[in-house]
């Protein structure tokens, strides 16, 4: 895709909170995210930017020298980041710029030199008051201001300024002062720069080190939308391989976007007709378009189980064709999405990484979402919890205890694959979620039909709607209502 030509390397560190002691490498220190020391753990990371797109390259965990393992060495976070430059260099990456904060612009031995090694052009920055050596009768001066337009990603602009400092005479390595307020000089909006860079103007440098924020940007749209601190696992080896199959996930987006195409993009296709379709160019927006190209096929494994018990072979024709409509539009990266060794069980087991591990009233913040809002005034989060009360006393009056009859001998509805046959709050939810799936399928694959109007997914659907819904309560009267929609709340 980059075919050897070079990119701007970004190194940075991320950390997230863990709580206790168990996970490893966690340890009290400092969280970038958070802004303070918490218990945490800390991964330096190498992004790559290319043609205004941000993408993963490598990442390696800090180890705290109070949680080495037998097998460890001991390493700080610049000496990391020196050896992720190498093993980039070494796979044949080429680099114009390499871009990085303080911690690592102040650390002449470990990062910068090994920066001069390499022979790499960087910009860094550095803490306000860098130490610099003067020869004798030598002093510092601070050149004029110089005004320049601050060009953001989304091509918006800032007026900002730099100037030049030179500490003795001018040489290799330069240093900028780069600021918002010329006359207040604040501390949150007020960098200072080191560069080595041959004949970089002072505008290139106030806006190639402005390009550090996209980093910033990729770690947020990882947690974000990626899950990438959303794991339950203790294991180093674990975690690595959750975060390699974020990272993996971050770079098919950015893979998609105009930037990283080897030909213009041809024009829109008949999927950019879907009632949800996003016209936008950004990370985000490609990110939401994939999603909506394969649910077909996760929606198809989600609705397979109840094909076992009430066979429809409409349904299973309808998902059949718009899956061969949608695969003959895309990219062959879906291939595996219909490879016949994937089987809902291991989608299921897929899933099941996530581990269930309260009762009570956790259940309410963990599986329907008490915390979840975007919202700031009271009375609209109080009608939110309400909601989430709500479909807790649902599930549980649906409980054996709270009958008041003893319970009818098992129905059609237990043939499911995925029925639990506990008796716990958390057995009785996944079955409430399985009977309504056919409901909030529809809703989701109905946009589809809009697009390419399939009639055997129609009434494939309507057939096993009314199926279960005879052999349900009347609760679930609305979700046949015209009026209703599925919400991912």
């Amino acid at each position: 895709m980059i075919k050897g030509r070079p990119i701007i390397l970004i190194i940075d560190e991320t950390g997230d909170r863990k709580k206790g002691k168990s996970t490893d490498y966690v340890k009290r220190q400092y969280i970038g995210n958070l802004g303070k020391i918490e218990n945490g753990i800390v991964v330096v990371t190498a992004y790559g930017v290319f043609c205004g797109m941000t993408f993963p390259l490598l990442f390696e965990v800090y180890k705290p020298r109070e949680r080495l393992k037998p097998e460890d060495k001991y390493l700080t976070k610049p000496q990391i980041a020196a050896m992720l430059m190498r093993k980039l260099k070494s796979m044949g990456f080429k680099f114009n710029l390499v871009l990085a904060d303080s911690l690592y612009g102040e650390s002449g031995t470990n990062f910068i030199s090994v920066l001069d090694e390499m022979n790499l052009n960087y910009i860094v920055a550095i803490r306000s008051n860098h130490s610099v050596e003067l020869l004798p009768r030598q002093h510092t001066q601070y050149l004029e201001w110089q005004r320049f337009k601050r060009v953001f990603s989304d091509l918006s602009s800032e007026n900002r300024y730099i100037r030049e400092i030179v500490h003795g005479k001018r040489q290799e390595k330069r240093y900028w002062q780069i600021t918002t307020d010329i006359e207040k000089l604040p501390g949150n909006t007020t960098w200072y720069v080191m560069s080595k860079y041959p004949d970089i103007t002072p505008r290139d440098v106030g806006n190639f080190y402005g390009l550090r924020t996209w980093v910033e940007y990729g770690l947020k749209q990882s947690k974000n939308e990626l899950g990438w601190a959303d794991y339950r696992l203790t294991h180093y080896a674990d975690i690595e391989r959750w975060w390699e199959i974020v990272c993996s996930s971050y770079l098919m987006v950015s893979l998609h976007s105009e930037q990283m195409q080897s030909s213009p993009p041809k024009s829109p296709s008949k999927l950019a007709s879907h009632p949800w379709w996003d016209d936008g160019k950004g990370w985000k927006n490609i990110l939401n378009n994939l999603r909506l190209i394969i649910q077909p096929f996760t929606l198809f494994n989600l609705i397979f189980p109840w094909l076992t018990v009430f066979p429809i072979p409409q349904l299973s024709l309808g998902f059949s064709k718009l899956q061969s409509i949608i695969y003959n539009l895309t990219s062959s990266i879906f291939i595996s999405l219909t490879h016949p060794d994937i089987t809902p069980r291991d989608v299921g087991n897929f899933y099941g990484l996530r581990t269930w591990v309260e009762y009570g009233l956790k259940q309410s913040k963990n599986e329907l979402g008490w915390a979840d809002y975007r919202l700031t005034h009271y009375a609209d989060i109080e009608r939110w919890w309400e909601i989430v009360c709500s479909s807790y006393l649902m599930v549980s009056l649906h409980s054996e205890q709270m009958q008041s009859s003893p319970p009818k001998s098992p129905s059609k509805l237990a043939s499911h694959p995925w029925w639990d046959d506990g008796k716990g709050w958390k057995n009785i939810l996944n079955n409430l979620r399985l009977i309504i799936q056919p409901f909030t399928l529809f809703n989701l694959i109905f946009p589809w039909l809009t697009v390419f109007p399939i009639p055997q997914l129609s009434l494939g659907f309507s057939k096993l709607q009314s199926i279960i819904y005879n052999l349900t309560s009347s609760i679930f009267i609305s979700l046949t209502h015209p009026d209703f929609y599925f919400s991912s709340a």
